[in-house]
């Protein structure tokens, strides 16, 4: 899997220019990386891990925990979570117990 290039690594953010574009752009990319990453972990039956994420990357995980929350407006662990129940969520609703 080729996911350091889906991160950049001088992020816009860390340097206080934030264009609403850029961060559009960002928030895009950094979604796509998480469900990408997510649907990884279902597939493997484990945990989803903000190290391991940012190991996969290639990223500092601190770098990670900075840039995520100026995105989103919470931390990366939180968006994992949500992200999960979200699909447990979907899953209920769609498979028969």
């Amino acid at each position: 899997m080729q996911w350091k290039t889906l991160c950049v690594w001088r992020h816009p953010c860390t340097e206080g220019i934030v264009t609403p574009a850029i961060k559009h752009a960002d928030r895009r990319r950094y979604s796509q990386i998480i469900e990408r990453y997510l649907s990884d972990c279902y597939a493997r039956r484990t945990a989803a891990r903000v190290p391991e994420l940012a190991q996969l990357l290639e990223t500092p995980a601190p770098y990670l925990s900075r840039v995520i929350p100026q995105l989103f407006g919470k931390t990366l662990r939180a968006l994992l979570r949500e992200k999960q129940l979200e699909e447990a969520k979907r899953l209920l609703r769609t498979r028969l117990l």
